[in-house]
């Protein structure tokens, strides 16, 4: 089977504005989690369609996954690895897992590169009127305490998954379980926890993963993550790398989202990365690079800006210090500039002229 993903046999996922979906990359089904349970979408006629359709040489011929799986197959067309490449190689311990979106769009920040969808924040600002969580049905909440025996490893991303009501209160039903012991849990988080946040569930998880979302190093991320604060960011790292030294069950990463907001600057996080290097709990992934929305996309910077940013970044991303970084050097080596998509992504940024000198030229 020439493109198989193994996502829609051993995982359930969602979306943060309800809807189930193949994975947190694909575009939502139709079905809603106040329309319909995890079991019902689990042995619903879409998945059955997905689950058959990749057994075909070619499933990208099949309509709901051309649809949901848009993404992958950009990706892969510009030279970047897409989750389903990624998930193809991953361990086998981790194969199953429930991918939990549907905690809602609640969220602090404002990124440039979200959207309402993803964003309470930018909802708001836009004066768009979305649900920040679902008050899901008993029905719904005593399927999940049923299908949830099913699974060891559960994730969860939103919008903030820490500012949500919904995490707090799967995470009690886990941990009410008796077998929290043997769950490993993941957070795709902007650090909005505390230390006794996190250190509750270290003490009731077999393992918790931290994947820190930090865009990059200093007051740029508070550009490209608007209302956040870099001094509360900086403090949040130590915080959390100290529970990581303490406590052996924990894991822990900095994740960007690579796109031309900060792509040509990753080998500012080579001095943090390089302190912790010692442990192996310890990660820098750039394996999220943005394909949407398009003006962002870094396969479509100019040539000449490519080329510089992979000399300033090539021996960082090349180095045992970062982790994915084949995604980052294929889209700085591929022909893929598109003067219009760029422009429009400047037209974007507040104040570019002081971040990004490099674009003025093209403005």
């Amino acid at each position: 089977m020439s493109w198989y993903c193994p996502l829609p046999y051993n995982s359930l996922s969602s979306e943060p504005l309800g809807k189930y979906a193949l994975c947190c990359e694909s575009k939502p089904s139709p079905h809603h989690c106040n329309d319909m349970t995890i079991s019902q979408f689990k042995n619903s006629e879409y998945m059955k369609k997905v689950r058959e359709g990749f057994k075909r040489e070619n499933p990208l011929e099949v309509p709901e996954i051309a649809s949901a799986c848009f993404q992958c197959k950009l990706k892969e067309d510009q030279g970047a690895v897409s989750k389903r490449q990624r998930e193809n190689k991953e361990d086998v311990e981790f194969k199953r897992f429930m991918e939990l979106k549907l905690i809602g769009n609640i969220c602090n920040y404002a990124c440039l590169m979200c959207s309402p969808a993803s964003s309470s924040k930018i909802a708001e600002e836009l004066g768009i009127s979305l649900p920040k969580y679902f008050k899901h049905s008993d029905e719904w909440w005593d399927d999940f305490k049923e299908v949830s025996k099913e699974y060891n490893y559960f994730k969860f991303s939103g919008g903030e998954p820490f500012m949500s009501p919904t995490t707090k209160k799967i995470i009690d039903i886990l941990i009410n379980s008796g077998r929290s012991h043997n769950i490993k849990l993941q957070f795709n988080t902007n650090g909005s926890a505390s230390k006794s946040v996190l250190q509750r569930l270290l003490n009731n998880f077999n393992s918790v993963n931290i994947c820190f979302s930090i865009d990059a190093w200093g007051e740029r991320n508070s550009l490209i993550r608007k209302h956040s604060s870099w001094d509360f960011t900086e403090n949040r790292i130590w915080d959390y790398l100290t529970l990581l030294v303490s406590n052996k069950n924990m894991t822990m990463s900095i994740h960007p989202c690579v796109s031309i907001l900060n792509i040509g600057y990753l080998h500012e996080f080579e001095n943090i990365v390089n302190q912790f290097k010692f442990t192996y709990r310890f990660k820098f992934s750039v394996s999220n690079t943005l394909a949407y929305p398009l003006y962002y996309n870094a396969a479509y910077l100019p040539q000449n800006i490519k080329q510089v940013y992979l000399e300033n970044n090539y021996e960082f991303l090349n180095s045992d210090l970062c982790d994915a970084s084949k995604s980052v050097i294929s889209l700085l080596q591929v022909d893929g500039e598109d003067l219009f998509k760029f422009k429009e992504g400047i037209s974007h940024i507040p104040n570019y002229k002081k971040w990004y000198p490099e674009f003025i030229a093209y403005a």
